[in-house]
C-alpha cells in the first residue's frame, strides 16, 4: 500500500479558485447583511440612549419640582401651625363680641322702652305742671309749651283746666 499525498485536498487549481471566490462572495454577503444589522443596532442603540438621556433630564426637572413643592408644602404647614392659635383666638373673640353685641341689643331695646315710659311720665308731669301754672287765670283750656326748660303759657300744647 502506498500513500498518495495530494496537496489541496485533491482540488485542482480551478476548483481552488472557485472555492476561494465562493468563500469571498459568502464573506461579502455576510458582511453586507450583518453590517446592516450591526449598523441598525448601533443606530437603534443611539436612539435609545438619546431617549434615555432626555428621560433622565425630564426626571431631574420633575425631582427638582417635587423638592420645591415639598418645601412649599412644609412652609405652608408651618404657617398654618403658626396661624391656627391666632385663628382660634379670633374665633373666641368673635364669639365674645357676638355675645356682647346681643347683650347690648337687648339692653338697647330695654332702654328704648324705659325711655318711652320716661317720656310719657315727663309729658304727664309737664302737663300737670302746666295746668297748675297756666290755669290760674280762670281759663277752661290753656295752651302751653316748654322753652329752655321753662313752662310758658303759650304754645302748641293744650291742657284742660277743669279738674
Amino acid at each position: 500500500m502506498t500513500y498518495d499525498y495530494r496537496h489541496g485536498f485533491g482540488l485542482t487549481e480551478n476548483k481552488k479558485h472557485l472555492v476561494i471566490y465562493v468563500l469571498a462572495v459568502i464573506l461579502i454577503l455576510s458582511l453586507f447583511v450583518f453590517g446592516k444589522v450591526i449598523t441598525g443596532y448601533a443606530t437603534y442603540t443611539g436612539e435609545v440612549v438619546k431617549v434615555l438621556n432626555e428621560t433622565k433630564s425630564d426626571l431631574s426637572v420633575c425631582e427638582t419640582g417635587l423638592t420645591n413643592a415639598n418645601n412649599d408644602i412644609a412652609k405652608y404647614l408651618s404657617d398654618i401651625a403658626v396661624m391656627k392659635p391666632l385663628f382660634d383666638t379670633c374665633k373666641t373673640n368673635l364669639n365674645s363680641t357676638q355675645t356682647l353685641l346681643e347683650t347690648c341689643g337687648k339692653e338697647k331695646t330695654s332702654l328704648k322702652a324705659e325711655n318711652a315710659e320716661t317720656e310719657l311720665k315727663y309729658d304727664a308731669l309737664a302737663s300737670h305742671a302746666a295746668m297748675d301754672i297756666c290755669c290760674l287765670r280762670g281759663v277752661t283750656v290753656a295752651s302751653w309749651s316748654i322753652v329752655d326748660n321753662f313752662i310758658l303759657c303759650s304754645g302748641n300744647k293744650t291742657v284742660s283746666c277743669t279738674k
